[in-house]
């Protein structure tokens, strides 16, 4: 195996642990929610809202352009020991879980399961 090849499978491996160790943090509503960090012209937070609405989710955006929003988005992220020097967005927050850009499928099962 090439070092490459080693890097690309190190960094897959990061990512899969990420969206699948994920800290639960005190939730923000006592019912299950789906909350968006991101921007309006950030096409993976559009395409994020566009599965959220397709699937009947009741999402709720912000936008991290808004200060006291960034603040509080970082603040949440600190808390799941999440870097915010710099990070992708959107960053999701599901009924306590704290995600920088999530897999949709991952963002569904987990609003669905905070349903059931």
């Amino acid at each position: 195996m090439n070092k490459w090849m080693i890097i690309a499978i190190a960094v897959a491996g990061y990512f899969y642990w990420q969206q699948h160790h994920v800290p639960q943090l005190e939730p923000l509503h006592s019912q299950a929610y789906v909350e968006v960090f991101g921007r309006k012209s950030c096409g993976y937070t559009n395409r994020a809202l566009k599965t959220m609405k397709e699937n009947g989710v009741n999402y709720i955006f912000r936008s991290v352009d808004d200060g006291p929003t960034a603040d509080f988005l970082h603040g949440r992220m600190e808390q799941a020991g999440i870097s915010t020097g710099r990070y992708n967005l959107p960053v999701i927050d599901v009924n306590g879980k704290v995600v920088v850009r999530p897999e949709n499928d991952w963002v569904l099962g987990e609003y669905q399961a905070g349903i059931n």
